[in-house]
């Protein structure tokens, strides 16, 4: 079906990381989705993307197990290859994600381990480390992975996700 929103001002980039304003942030949680969200009433993480997680006790490492009907609106299946993907590139320094990686800075490493489940290990606690891991919506790598980080940086309006909602093209494509 449609959803129809109206903004009291021009919207910016929506291309995720590098989107700057409220309006576009609101755009991409409609269309992009992260593993987990938080319930909006007991504040607790309630699963999207992963159908569950583990996190050491000592909260360094954090394993997350993907839906295995998981899908971007173009109907590709996600997986733990478009996790790693979308951690790859927002920690890449060409791509201007500065304010997301400014989070990510006790992040030591991420693996696939196969292909519904990532490990994200921590070089210290911190606590928004499950919070900006479990949140961060995921790229759908086959779409992105085509752009040059300049061209990314650049585009306003590159946003495919795996959200309820998609971009239509408009009239011009």
């Amino acid at each position: 079906d449609w959803f129809v929103d109206n903004f009291g001002t021009k919207i910016g980039r929506i291309t995720p990381l590098v989107s700057t304003d409220v309006y576009a942030t609101w755009i991409e949680y409609l269309v992009c989705e992260g593993m987990a969200q938080r319930d909006p009433y007991t504040l607790d993480f309630i699963p999207r993307l992963a159908r569950g997680w583990e996190v050491s006790d000592d909260g360094l490492e954090m394993t997350f197990h993907l839906r295995s009907n998981a899908n971007f609106s173009d109907g590709t299946p996600l997986t733990a290859d478009d996790v790693i993907f979308t951690f790859d590139w927002t920690m890449n320094p060409e791509v201007q994600a500065d304010r997301t990686r400014a989070y990510l800075t006790t992040l030591e490493k991420w693996e696939k381990v196969d292909e519904d489940t990532v490990r994200f290990t921590f070089n210290e606690p911190y606590f928004l480390n499950c919070s900006t891991i479990a949140t961060m919506s995921i790229l759908p790598k086959h779409f992105y992975e085509d752009y040059s980080p300049t061209q990314f940086n650049e585009h306003v309006g590159l946003l495919m996700g795996s959200g309820p909602y998609m971009i239509q093209e408009g009239p011009n494509g």
